[in-house]
């Protein structure tokens, strides 16, 4: 009405107010008609009127805690498995260890690291050899070892053994070295079955021998060991017999 007695000519508005009756708060929109010059007034209780807004409100509270509730369960969760995942894979690297160590055991020689005579007896049924081709198995023999360990100690000993297979490894580069015995080991190289191949098998087991009869550094002192060597070639029938017959 203000407005109006000022000349100006407003078209709708807002106001709220409080019923003296019931004290409750409403709100009130208002449209004034200039042509029939009248004003009408929509009323109602202002909780009414927002209470779509307030419970859209409650509604997105309960939504989010319940939203927060579930990133905290899976976080938990995923943390749980993170923990089983670790374990899992620490279980695994500790099982293969195992396994490697069982088969170090069953399969090497643990202070040479050369293959053992379980390995060789295993590895016999793969020695077969093609057209043209042949095994050579070089048995090597450290004679009156028990006499080094005696006279210089085990651990002389056993750097005469370390040495020993160094020096089979070096010189046979393709052929691979067993020890099958505290004392004896035999070197396994394919071969071409020619002359040509048995001259070069029989210049490396020279070359080899000389290596070995070398003097050994040791804690207790040098030791200068006895080696005998033996060399044979199969062309078939290859089995664990070889050894005894190099023997």
């Amino acid at each position: 009405y203000t407005s109006l007695n000022k000349g100006e000519k407003p078209t709708k508005g807002r106001f709220e107010y409080r019923d003296e009756e019931d004290g409750k708060k409403y709100l009130c929109n208002w449209y004034y008609l200039e042509d029939h010059n009248w004003f009408l007034f929509i009323s109602d209780r202002k909780s009414e009127v927002y209470s779509l807004s307030n419970s859209m409100i409650v509604f997105l509270a309960i939504f989010g805690a319940l939203i927060c509730g579930l990133w905290v369960v899976f976080r938990m969760l995923n943390k749980r498995q993170e923990t089983i995942n670790r374990k899992l894979s620490s279980q695994i690297v500790k099982t293969e260890k195992t396994k490697e160590s069982l088969t170090t055991a069953m399969f090497k020689d643990i202070l040479t690291d050369a293959s053992n005579r379980v390995s060789f007896s295993v590895d016999a049924s793969n020695f077969v050899p093609s057209d043209n081709q042949c095994f050579y198995f070089v048995f090597v023999n450290i004679a009156e070892f028990s006499q080094i360990n005696i006279k210089y100690g085990n651990d002389a000993g056993d750097q005469v053994l370390l040495s020993s297979v160094e020096a089979l490894r070096k010189v046979f580069q393709d052929g691979t070295v067993y020890r099958t015995g505290s004392d004896e080991f035999i070197v396994v190289i394919p071969s071409e079955n020619s002359p040509e191949g048995y001259n070069s098998i029989i210049n490396m087991v020279n070359t080899a021998h000389a290596i070995l009869l070398s003097t050994v550094e040791t804690p207790s002192g040098n030791v200068t060991p006895e080696v005998k060597i033996a060399v044979a070639k199969k062309t078939s029938g290859i089995d664990t017999s070889v050894i005894s017959v190099l023997k």
